[in-house]
């Protein structure tokens, strides 16, 4: 078998000449952590089902389409990545740096996003189901403003509950209409 880093490569291949040179590469169940960064790689329709990728600097990915069911996440850079249409329900995510990354039409159902960074991340169209967006880390609702962009673009009911620690934070989220 080939090498990871080898394999990601001829996938970012694939991407890149459609298809013409290259081959796709599947990752289910395998711990790439190893391989410390995979900065700026194209990695479209990518297959990691439970896959571990825990630290990574995956800054500005291309994970268009990608299979990432039950990945482990947790603590990636994924700054700038291209998430548009990843399947991620059930993925770990907690403590993700997403911050500016497109997440338009993601499947995030069963997540965990707690701690995660999410400021200015994209998240139209994308399916938010059973979402852990809990702000325990800070201690105050962090992800108040995407809740809120949230409830205002989407007709999703919206239940608030993760760094509600005081009456005001009550009042807040009863302001808002959450």
């Amino acid at each position: 078998m080939m090498p990871a880093a080898e394999m990601l490569a001829e996938h970012a291949q694939w991407c890149e000449t459609g298809g013409a040179e290259g081959r796709p590469s599947v990752f289910d169940g395998v711990d790439l952590r190893a391989l410390r960064s995979i900065h700026g790689y194209n990695l479209t329709a990518l297959s990691a089902r439970g896959a571990v990728f825990y630290g990574l600097d995956m800054e500005g990915v291309q994970l268009q389409g990608a299979h990432l069911e039950d990945a482990d996440l947790r603590s990636v850079n994924l700054k700038g990545a291209d998430l548009r249409g990843a399947r991620l329900a059930r993925a770990r995510l907690n403590g993700a740096d997403l911050r500016g990354a497109n997440l338009r039409g993601a499947t995030l159902t069963n997540v965990d996003l707690s701690s995660a960074d999410l400021r200015k991340s994209d998240l139209s169209g994308a399916q938010l189901v059973n979402v852990d967006l809990d702000g325990a880390r800070t201690g105050h609702m962090v992800h108040l403003d995407i809740i809120r962009r949230i409830c205002k673009e989407t007709k999703l009911k919206v239940e608030v509950g993760g760094g509600v620690r005081s009456e005001a934070s009550i009042d807040v989220i009863d302001e808002r209409g959450m």
